[in-house]
């Protein structure tokens, strides 16, 4: 295992645990990790429920346990890499409300993006692209 797996592993199992935390009804740093409307008609762009929130801890999850398999199986390299692609394509964002490119600017959620959220993608991005090199 390498460096960049155990760190890219590590981090992956860091949010899967925050989206079971909010699975489980915490409710702390929920308004600040959903994209909001800006003006007067503020408000989340979705409201999560519990499958959708499930099913992204578990796909962190798998994510975190199957980083280190990429050093041994093809499969697991190919699906490393396809991870590393999505983290770097959130990172680019939508082009309106998330990723380097958003418009909407001045919500709760655009600050944190810009400060948290954009560089944790394009770090996990680079280290999973990064594990999923050829040993």
């Amino acid at each position: 295992m390498t460096p960049y797996s155990t760190l890219a592993a590590l981090i992956l199992l860091v949010l899967a645990a925050v989206h079971g935390y909010w699975l489980f009804g915490g409710r702390a740093g929920l308004t600040a990790a959903l994209p909001s409307r800006p003006g007067p008609s503020t408000g989340p762009l979705l409201t999560p429920g519990p499958g959708a929130t499930a099913l992204v801890a578990l796909a962190l999850l798998s994510c975190a346990v199957l980083v280190p398999l990429a050093a041994t199986f093809s499969w697991a390299r190919g699906a490393t890499l396809a991870a590393g692609v999505a983290f770097g394509l959130r990172a680019v964002g939508d082009f309106r409300y998330l990723g380097l490119f958003k418009r909407v600017r001045g919500t709760t959620f655009a600050r944190w993006d810009d400060r948290l959220y954009i560089p944790l993608c394009v770090t996990l991005s680079g280290l999973l692209l990064l594990a999923a090199q050829p040993a």
